[in-house]
């Protein structure tokens, strides 16, 4: 009776929990870092040399068959001009060309292309340079914008006829040279302009302009600044 009472219990206690083993993970494979890949040397991008004499310009372009050329040596400056112009007024910092005419008329042959060169502190107290521009005035004309005008001079007389606007630069011997006009100026003809275009160097003014009706006028006188050279 008590064997049987005792496989009786035995029947009724919980059956022994199963354990799975528990797999070992075999450790990860190190990873080395790859070998560096060389890297080619950037080229160094190659940079325009200075030109042995750097305050020195390039010398202007070749003038136009049948031009004649002046070469001032003082002021040192050569330019070619066309042949129906000559030198009609020279003074010790400004040369002036006239048209040449056949029969005179009127007040004389016609004011054509001038060059003056300024000095940066000129006052042209003896008005030794034609068509004078105070160094000053020309550094605030180079301050303006496109389009706009400035007096010649301030506290001038009549100033409808000494205002001149800015107009885009140009280049002229290698030098941008600024550029501006009056479109009434003094005591010329109706329908006269005076370009006048300026380049600035360290020492002087450069002041090279021209009176001019038609468009073949003006013509001739990039032709001009186009063969504008410095010399030695």
């Amino acid at each position: 009776m008590l064997a049987l009472v005792a496989l009786m219990l035995a029947a009724c206690l919980p059956a022994a929990a199963t354990v799975a083993p528990v797999e070992t993970q075999a450790p990860a494979a190190t990873v080395l870092p790859a070998e560096p890949t060389a890297v080619a040397p950037t080229a160094a991008v190659p940079t325009a040399a200075p030109t042995a004499d750097a305050g020195v310009p390039p010398t202007g372009a070749q003038a136009p068959e049948g031009w004649n050329e002046l070469t001032d040596a003082a002021n040192g400056y050569s330019v070619a001009y066309p042949p129906v112009w000559e030198i009609c007024q020279e003074q010790a910092a400004s040369r002036i060309f006239c048209e040449i005419q056949a029969v005179p008329e009127g007040m004389g042959p016609p004011l054509r292309m001038y060059i003056s060169v300024i000095p940066q502190d000129a006052t042209n107290e003896n008005f030794e340079i034609y068509n004078f521009f105070p160094p000053a005035r020309v550094r605030e004309f180079m301050a303006l914008e496109v389009g706009e005008s400035l007096l010649k001079e301030p506290r001038v007389m009549a100033p409808e006829f000494f205002t001149y606007t800015r107009l885009p630069d140009r280049m002229v011997a290698g030098w941008t040279a600024l550029v501006v006009e009056n479109s009434k100026p003094w005591e010329f003809p109706a329908g006269t302009k005076d370009r006048v275009v300026f380049i600035v160097t360290e020492a002087d003014i450069y002041m090279i302009g021209m009176y001019y009706q038609t468009p073949e006028q003006l013509q001739m006188f990039e032709q001009a600044l186009d063969s504008f050279q410095f010399v030695p």
